[in-house]
């Protein structure tokens, strides 16, 4: 008991904490996917990882409070809910273990794949960027494309 007290109080703040922190990244990466340029979206598959990775830290936390601190937890559902049984108390801790656990399971199985495909998206318009850059070059040293970096003022005729 002495392990973690107020377990079911105390990791109410760090999910709410981390909940916000995945709304702004999600905000962010609306923002950077449609008009931000690539170092953004690079950015944004970088940030979407790490806060996923906290999350899932903090759930499987929560997970092991609900799975290994029942007398605990049970008690302060009973203080919280002082019309429950000890029965309804621990059906209610065994339903937030398994919702959790499903939440981190999904939350892995699609972190994984999102980060997989956004990475693939974002190497492939870097590549895109670098292709058509390449092009650019390429006419500019056959004589069919003036270079833009220099002023019309500077150029020979």
């Amino acid at each position: 008991m002495w392990i973690m007290p107020h377990a079911a109080l105390d990791l109410t703040l760090p999910w709410a904490i981390v909940s916000l922190l995945l709304l702004a990244t999600g905000a962010y990466g609306y923002w950077g996917t449609t008009k931000g340029c690539i170092w953004h979206k690079r950015q944004f598959v970088s940030a979407s990882w790490g806060f996923l990775l906290m999350y899932l830290c903090w759930a499987i936390v929560y997970i092991a409070v609900e799975n290994n601190h029942i007398e605990k937890v049970n008690n302060d559902c009973g203080e919280r809910n002082p019309d429950w049984d000890e029965g309804a108390c621990e059906l209610s801790r065994q339903s937030t273990v398994t919702i959790a656990t499903v939440f981190v399971t999904a939350g892995m199985v699609l972190g994984i794949y999102f980060t997989l495909v956004l990475s693939r998206w974002v190497s492939g318009l870097e590549w895109k960027a670098h292709l058509e850059e390449e092009q650019r070059l390429e006419k500019w040293r056959s004589g069919q494309l003036e270079n833009s970096m220099i002023p019309p003022s500077d150029r020979r005729l």
